[in-house]
Order: C-alpha cells, then structure tokens, then sequence
C-alpha cells in the first residue's frame, strides 16, 4: 500500500500515445457504458495501441490486464507515456476505504510521472460526494478543501473527456434528517442513562446492542437515534456492499430513509457530520477509534451485555495511541426472554466516568467497564427469577450469550430482596 511519500518509477518507453487525446489525469466514469464508450473511442484513435485495465476494461481486445496487483502492476512501468488506464470497478465503502485512497493515490503518482489518463469507475453510496471524496484521499499533508490537480474531470456516457474547471463543486453542507418514528420505546431510565453518559462525554462511542428481540435487529438503534439529536445532523456509513440498502437486515429499516449514507466515516467527517451511525463496526476498526475522540458514533452491536457488545466490537488494544475505554461513551444493551406471559427485556448499561483506570493494561481496562455498569443484566435476571416470572430452565435457553450459568448457580437457595432491575447504580 502506497504512502504519502511513495513515488512512482518513471516509464521505460518514453513514446508518447494518443497525442491528440485528452489533458494527462484522472477522470471519473459514471457507469460501465461509459467505460465502454472510452475503450471504443480509445481504439478509433489510437488504433494498434494498447491499454492497461483492471477488471473495468479487461474485455477490450487490446487491453492487457493488470492482474491480482491492479494499478500497483509492476507491468505499467514499461506502459507509455500517455497510455489509457482503466482503474476499478471500486467499491467506496468503509472497509474498502483505505485500499481505494491508495490506488487513487498510485494513480495520481502515474499521472504525474508518465502523463497518463486514468479512468476510474466507482461504486458508492453517494454520487453526490464521490468527486469531493478522491479528492479528500489525495489530502495527505494539504489543508482540507485543497484538491489534486491530477484530478482533471469526468467522461461522459458517450466516452467524451469533460476537463473541469473545478473538479469539487464547493462544499457540501450537513443538512438535518427528518426525525424517525421508533418501532421500540427505550423506558424513561435507559433515556436518562443516556443523557447522563451525553453530559459528560458528547462525543465517543455509543453502542447499542441487542439479541432475540421480537422487532429486526437494529429496532433498539433506531429508538436512541432520537435521543442523541441534540449532537448534531446524523450520518449513516456503508459498510459494504455485501447487503444491499434496503435488503435483509444490513439496513436501517424504512423509518429513516433520509438520513445519507457515505462510504465512511473519514468521508462523513469531512463533511461536517459529528454524529454517525455505524450498523456494521467489523468494517471500521481504528477509524472508529479516531473519529471517537471528536464525534458521536452510534455503534450497533450484535449483543445483549456489555461485554458482547465491547469484546466482538471494538480493539482489544490502542490503536495509534487511543484506546477503547477512553472514548467509550456509554454501552446501552438489551436481551429479551419469552414465556407465556409476554416478553420481559433486562437491560446492561455503562456510562462514562471521570476516573479511568491508567493506560497500559487491557484486562484491567475491561474490570473496570464490567465493575462500572449502572445496570447489570445479572440483577433483572435474578429478580426476574425471584418474583416467579420465569423458570431458571427459560433463562437458560433464552439467554444463551450470556454467563447464565454462573447467575444461576449463585441464586439457587438465595432468598434475595424484590428491587427494580431498571434501577441505576451509582
């Protein structure tokens, strides 16, 4: 992967093609009929001269392929000056972020040293952003708003090369989300957790998680999106595109349509949004770390307790200095248990505090997150059992994530007072 300071070995063949093609630079394709269009007007005018293609373009006759390593080939060295570079199809999502930068990057390099056009075909989330977007991966030392001027234009569906006098419009302006209509209601003293955890620390990482409730799997995000809107305008991120917007369970459901996707979070940021919704955190990794310490992410997890959702989520050591504890937030998680009666949900909850344990030891790090829950799961299952809601043999089987077991072999015999699990601590 190529850095800031990686250069590009300038081009054995000197020969120059297409003298009377388009201005050296990269220009952004808006569809593969495009990238066609190129390819065909490429051969008209430049006839018996070859091109260099990643996938995009492997089919023309006279491409020759790039292969496993794309525009890092080696093969472009011997390329000459002027050549027609097919670069993509890239997928402009959060766990692609950091590869696209460094073609783009790569590519920039080839512009500069060999006079090359590069054609790029992107997938993303947001058409909107894409041309701000390059340009804020070609960003390395500059100020933000500053763009490459390798980065020249766009081609047409026709194949047309259309310099542009301003590759980025001018920027683009968080706008407020409609609010969304919750399918779940989060009670009255999670609410207040939460705005306690946002007094303290409006910025870092909250983290919903849930398991086995009876809504889809991101109901219980959606009801704290609501409460957090004191933040900020709110994002969404593209994780993938695995699953699609809008298909299974990798979306936010139909209640906030309006709320815009970007391909990340460095892309969200960039743009001025400090509260972002991250649905897939497998994809963020050390990015989630850093835009933490200056903007609200909203984290969904895949969990019923704290523990599942920090441990299957986040990095278990710093990332370039910051570590997990230091900007977590809150953790707000909830599993559900069925029985004849209904569903009966027991919440796990961790707020920020004041005193943090020093940096240098992870399992210490996770004592003390455990030790700090204002609401334990251990305590509504106990008192759930306690009043004869449910049978120590349905929570067993319901709650089969959790450390039931160890809950259950300290309650039995234990005569144990009636309280309100929802209750905080502290």
């Amino acid at each position: 992967m190529l850095s800031a300071n990686s250069t590009v070995a300038p081009a054995i063949n000197a020969r120059m093609v297409w003298p009377t093609g388009p201005s050296p630079g990269i220009y952004v394709a808006p569809s593969q009929g495009a990238i066609d269009a190129v390819i065909e007007r490429y051969e008209r005018e430049a006839p018996g001269e070859m091109m260099y293609c990643e996938a995009a373009g492997e089919s023309a006759q006279t491409s020759i392929a790039l292969g496993e390593r794309g525009i890092f080939s080696n093969g472009l060295r011997r390329a000459p000056n002027g050549s027609l570079i097919i670069l993509g199809p890239m997928d402009m999502t959060q766990e692609s972020w950091e590869d696209c930068a460094a073609r783009i990057l790569c590519s920039s390099n080839l512009v500069d040293g060999a006079n090359h056009r590069v054609v790029v075909l992107a997938r993303t989330p947001s058409r909107m952003t894409l041309h701000a977007d390059l340009a804020l991966m070609l960003q390395l030392d500059e100020a933000p708003g500053y763009v490459d001027p390798t980065l020249r234009g766009r081609v047409s569906e026709t194949g047309e090369f259309l310099e542009m006098d301003r590759f980025v419009e001018g920027p683009v302006r968080p706008v407020a989300s409609p609010p969304i209509v919750p399918i779940v209601t989060v009670p009255p003293q999670i609410a207040g957790i939460l705005k306690r955890a946002l007094a303290y620390r409006p910025y870092g990482m909250i983290m919903v998680g849930s398991w086995g409730l009876g809504e889809h799997r991101h109901a219980l995000l959606e009801a704290v999106i609501p409460l957090t809107d004191e933040v900020g305008p709110v994002a969404r991120i593209q994780p993938n595109f695995r699953g699609e917007y809008g298909r299974g369970d990798s979306d936010l459901s139909v209640r906030c349509p309006d709320i815009p996707i970007y391909p990340s979070i460095e892309s969200a940021l960039a743009f001025g949004h400090r509260r972002i919704i991250i649905e897939r955190p497998d994809a963020g990794g050390a990015a989630m770390l850093k835009a933490a310490s200056h903007a609200c992410l909203l984290v969904d997890a895949p969990a019923e307790d704290v523990s599942g959702a920090v441990l299957r989520t986040l990095p278990t050591t710093p990332r370039d200095g910051i570590r997990t504890l230091d900007v977590l937030t809150a953790v707000l998680c909830a599993g559900e248990i069925a029985d004849v009666q209904g569903r009966h949900r027991i919440w796990d909850a961790y707020i920020a505090r004041a005193d943090l344990p020093p940096h240098g030891d992870s399992e210490r790090d996770w004592d003390y997150v455990q030790n700090q829950r204002v609401l334990r799961w251990e305590d509504a299952l106990e008192d759930l059992i306690a009043r004869g809601i449910i049978t120590r043999e349905g929570a067993k089987s319901a709650l089969d994530t959790m450390d039931v077991r160890k809950v259950l072999r300290a309650d039995k015999g234990a005569k144990r007072p009636r309280h309100n699990s929802l209750t905080p601590r502290g």
